[in-house]
């Protein structure tokens, strides 16, 4: 009983099983690329914004610092046993620590204006 129900169990390997392994390596690598374009375009946001207000902030550094350290760079694209992609779920995680600095920009520059009125 045991044996059957072990083998109905799915095993982790099975899932990339049917995967055309350098096709997906390939494929992740080039869709981290993808996120750090457009990751260093929100930095180019963010520090145009900055420069605008003529003010030095930690959020210039910070997202300075995530697009040339960008996990596209220096992560390398394996998978794991669930067929995910280190590299492409970090590069999700940049993109959108740098969306909360943007939307953290806005309210920032919405609180100002508010209070200048």
């Amino acid at each position: 009983m045991c044996l059957l129900c072990g083998g109905l169990l799915p095993r982790p390997a099975s899932a990339c099983s049917l995967v055309d392994v350098q096709r997906s390596v390939a494929e992740a690598a080039g869709v981290a690329q993808a996120w750090w374009i457009a990751s260093a375009a929100l930095a180019i946001a963010i520090v145009v914004a900055d420069i605008r207000r003529r003010r030095f902030s930690l959020l210039l550094v910070a997202a300075s610092l995530l697009v040339v350290f960008h996990p596209a760079w220096w992560v390398r694209p394996d998978y794991l046993p669930d067929c995910s992609f280190p590299i492409v779920d970090a590069s999700r995680f940049v993109f959108a620590v740098l969306c909360a600095m943007v939307c953290y920009q806005l309210v920032r520059a919405w609180r100002a204006r508010r209070s200048a009125r």
